[in-house]
């Protein structure tokens, strides 16, 4: 089992972001609507996905030191899945027409400052709760560097 350790400067948000704003640009992003068998079958906007909690692709990026210990992160209070919970990865829901690995890099840049490094594809994972059906693509990497968090 890994060692897990939270960075105390992840649970503080930025001041000078704007929340609402924020939001509502999420809401309309359009992410990569799918069926059970993780085809993908067009465009949807995010808010749309979460009010019919239709079936989208999300990433989830494990980043941990090489003594295997998990950074672990205070999800913002903005977001629209599980808002102010600690996380022990990072990711997101894969835009339309981006794949799970551009996806995965992409994410671990914007929340944790944490780019240039190979990711390694663990697996795919169907996953449902009683807010989200969601196909999940599971990366890891190794990182010794600075992490540098998202602002909001």
């Amino acid at each position: 089992l890994a060692k897990i350790y939270s960075l105390g400067y992840f649970l503080k948000m930025d001041p000078s972001v704007d929340v609402e704003a924020t939001k509502a640009a999420a809401a309309q992003e359009q992410l990569a609507l799918v069926n059970e068998e993780n085809e993908v079958i067009g465009p949807v906007q995010r808010k749309k996905m979460r009010d019919e909690k239709l079936w989208h692709r999300a990433t989830y990026i494990f980043a941990h030191d090489s003594q295997r210990r998990l950074y672990v992160q205070k999800r913002t209070v903005i977001k629209d899945y599980c808002p102010g919970f600690f996380d022990p990865c990072s990711g997101g829901c894969v835009q339309f027409g981006e794949e799970y690995s551009v996806n995965a890099e992409r994410e671990l840049g914007e929340e944790m400052g944490i780019s240039g490094i190979p990711l390694r594809h663990c697996m795919n994972f169907k996953y449902q709760d009683d807010r989200t059906n969601c196909w999940g693509g599971m990366f890891d990497c190794t990182y010794d560097g600075e992490v540098k968090p998202q602002p909001e």
